[in-house]
């Protein structure tokens, strides 16, 4: 009873293998009396037997030993290269512990990482020192380098500030000691004009005297006493003006 149980589910598992597979492949496995002669045909078939899987597995770990990141690569690029490669040689039976993945990893990093601590590092899961290494890759990016420029191109802009602050403040002394020169210029030139249309004054004084010299004559006793009281008259009308 039980061995015939047995021989039903090794039926019903090979029914479930056939019942997945298309035409061209069920044809690999018809002539398969059990699921286990099925399932090692097919990985015969697709990945290899246990010697052509040996023979791959050394040439994949010719290119494992071989990798390393570039200067050119991220974090992400060598990483995801790496675990894929891993990958291919764990199907071909590869059998490797975590920290000998971590170890590849550190050993295989450009000068940039050398910052990162590998005493700490090689304690770490896969997971979290690719975490680590792409927050690091992350702090050199170049725009972190154009935000600390930025910071001085401030700093430099803040002094050219107070500088020019300083020569407008030099400029505002100058402008107002001009404005105070142009105030006593304009003042001196006031009186110059004063003066002037006082001149102008005695002039057309002296031209209407000219003129009525003959008259002046004939009611006064002499014409240079007469000059001369009109020009005594204008200097003191002059003088109380000024």
């Amino acid at each position: 009873m039980g061995e015939t149980m047995a021989r039903m589910e090794r039926c019903e598992w090979l029914s479930l293998i056939q019942s997945g597979l298309s035409t061209e492949i069920f044809s690999w496995i018809a002539y398969a009396t059990s699921s286990k002669e099925a399932w090692e045909i097919l990985m015969v078939r697709s990945v290899g037997g246990p010697i052509f899987q040996a023979r791959k597995l050394l040439d994949l770990k010719k290119e494992y030993n071989n990798m390393t990141m570039s200067d050119a690569e991220t974090v992400h690029e060598f990483t995801g290269k790496l675990l894929e490669l891993v990958f291919r040689m764990k199907s071909c039976g590869w059998k490797v512990e975590e920290k000998i993945l971590v170890k590849k990893i550190l050993s295989s990093l450009p000068p940039r990482f050398d910052k990162v601590l590998v005493e700490v590092a090689e304690k770490l899961s896969v997971n979290v020192i690719i975490d680590c290494l792409l927050v690091h890759e992350y702090n050199m990016r170049p725009d972190q380098e154009s935000f600390q420029e930025s910071v001085i191109q401030s700093v430099n802009v803040e002094e050219s500030f107070e500088a020019e602050a300083e020569i407008l403040y030099s400029l505002n002394d100058i402008t107002q000691s001009q404005v105070a020169m142009m105030e006593r210029q304009s003042e001196v030139l006031s009186l110059v004009q004063k003066n002037q249309k006082m001149l102008m004054q005695m002039q057309k004084q002296m031209m209407m005297l000219m003129q009525q010299k003959d008259h002046v004559l004939a009611h006064s006793e002499s014409y240079e006493e007469e000059m001369t009281k009109v020009i005594e008259s204008m200097e003191k009308h002059y003088l109380k003006k000024k």
